[in-house]
């Protein structure tokens, strides 16, 4: 059972690979009433027809923090766990905000268990669904590392204790159908398994 939730959920856009490096960073944000834990069930809403799970690391905050530092920044993580980033990808293509595609109750599973600190380059993330492995990407494949993450987010915003921000999926997707249990892994933490179900 999670022993916190977050006030604020923040993901990082344009943080898939390499190439989106050439991208200016962009950051959205999740209700808090997307956020469910394992075993809960991902609701497809009736008005989309194409909603993808994104496999992520979250960083949970540890500490009130605002125009954090290279030198700075690991201090303020209390640990990272792992994250489903659902978006319904029909939706974010007619709403320049994302609201839409990222904001329905259940879009965003959280794993109940954090580990201390950042994760490391190597940290792998695996979508896998009905127990097939989809994809996997590490840490070091995404465009900015935790670091940087954090320090352009409070660059302009606050973050306090329990917050958690999701930093990106550096593997590809599927479409969620009804039926299907969506899980995301990471070495030295449980799955994060959630069965899917339509509206």
């Amino acid at each position: 059972m999670r022993s916190w939730m977050p006030r604020v959920v923040v993901g990082m856009a344009h943080n898939t690979g390499a190439a989106d490096r050439a991208l200016p960073p962009q950051a959205f944000f999740k209700p808090p009433s997307t956020v469910v834990g394992a075993g809960d069930a991902i609701v497809l809403p009736a008005n989309s027809t194409h909603v993808e799970p994104e496999a992520e690391i979250a960083l949970v905050i540890g500490a009130t923090c605002r125009n954090l530092d290279a030198s700075t920044a690991a201090a303020a993580v209390r640990g990272w766990t792992v994250g489903n980033d659902v978006t319904a990808r029909d939706l974010q293509k007619t709403d320049p905000l994302w609201v839409l595609a990222k904001a329905y109750d259940t879009f965003t599973p959280l794993g109940d268990d954090v580990v201390p600190g950042l994760p490391g380059p190597d940290t792998q993330v695996r979508l896998l669904a009905d127990g097939k492995l989809i994809s996997a990407g590490r840490i070091s494949d995404l465009a900015r590392n935790p670091i940087e993450i954090l320090c352009y987010i409070t660059s302009f915003m606050t973050l306090e204790p329990g917050d958690v921000i999701l930093t990106g999926a550096p593997g590809k997707a599927l479409p969620l159908t009804p039926g299907m249990h969506v899980t995301i892994a990471a070495d030295g933490l449980p799955e994060l398994t959630n069965p899917v179900v339509a509206q």
